[in-house]
């Protein structure tokens, strides 16, 4: 079984960035990668959401 990049990640941040390419690499588009890694799609990439 193969292990996921985003497994052996060393902090959250890197973990979802992995995971963004990983989902990516699987075909993905960039908005359902977005919904993934439970962001928001804005300038091209996915971002934070603003806070209130």
């Amino acid at each position: 079984m193969e292990q996921l990049l985003s497994s052996r990640a060393v902090d959250w941040r890197e973990g979802r960035r992995l995971r963004a390419w990983e989902l990516h690499e699987a075909g993905w588009t960039q908005a359902e990668i977005a919904a993934g890694v439970g962001r928001h799609t804005g300038c091209g990439f996915a971002v934070d959401a603003p806070r209130a």
